[in-house]
């Protein structure tokens, strides 16, 4: 039975190659946010993490305010300047792919061969199915974080990416909503002609709430070696947050069945 998701076995001692996807609203408080816990596990004495930022998007004005840019920062690309900004100032070497990643995206993720973590920030349905179905039979310890907002909700999952083995799977976002594929993103982001108009769509604080609560497993999952929790799902006005509790009867409300394990 399972009743926790551990960490991967090389995860305490070596570095953790990252692959962050998404640098918008999410992405880039994720991004301060992971920089703030790996200095953090670095003074504790863990060698940190590997961390590639992918996004093709240059900052617009519509973003300042929201995201973590200034006016200085317009027309750049999001993800060269935050890892510019980021390894300054930290001291970190993070890596920006100023692209977005492809569908097939096999070659792109390093994290994947490496049993490292994927982090998802993007508003794209079928983008983050497109992941599921891409790993779904990788036997890897690869863990995938997925993180994902509305007009006032928001949840973020961590799961298995692919396939353990010799351990029971912890379902990941795909895993259980398949039907990702084929739905339009409750939280896509069209563009906006000011700050104003997209605070009308999602208020302020949505994109940090989720960001920190997603930190708050990550941290939990480094300091402990497992969580029995492993997601959370809050609302806004008024604020409540309810948890994604490890476990069979928990998933089998999503509809989803653990698949035997593979020795």
């Amino acid at each position: 039975m399972t009743d926790a998701l551990y960490v991967p076995e090389h995860w305490p001692l070596d570095v953790i190659r990252i692959d962050l996807i998404g640098a918008g609203g999410t992405g880039s408080q994720v991004a301060d946010q992971l920089a703030s816990l790996e200095t953090t596990l670095r003074a504790l004495g863990h060698p940190g993490f590997d961390v590639v930022l992918h996004d093709g998007d240059a900052v617009s004005r519509s973003n300042i305010g929201r995201q973590r840019f200034t006016s200085h920062d317009i027309s750049l690309n999001k993800a060269t300047i935050l890892v510019h900004r980021i390894n300054a100032f930290y001291g970190l070497e993070w890596k920006a792919s100023p692209k977005n990643v492809p569908s097939k995206m096999r070659y792109e993720l390093g994290s994947v061969s490496r049993d490292g973590l994927i982090i998802t920030c993007v508003d794209k349905a079928a983008f983050r199915a497109q992941i599921g179905k891409t790993f779904a039979r990788i036997k890897s310890e690869a863990l995938w974080l997925d993180l994902g907002n509305g007009d006032r909700e928001a949840q973020c999952v961590i799961g298995h990416v692919g396939r353990p083995e010799g351990q029971p799977k912890v379902p990941n976002i795909f895993d259980l909503y398949p039907d990702l594929g084929h739905m339009a993103s409750a939280d896509d982001e069209a563009p906006s002609c000011s700050a104003e108009e997209a605070l009308q769509r999602q208020p302020w604080p949505i994109n940090r709430v989720v960001a920190i609560a997603a930190m708050e497993l990550l941290w939990d999952l480094m300091r402990k070696g497992s969580i029995g929790v492993h997601g959370q799902f809050m609302t806004l006005s008024p604020m409540r947050t309810s948890p994604l509790p490890v476990g069979v009867d928990h998933w089998a409300m999503f509809g989803y069945r653990q698949p035997k394990t593979r020795k």
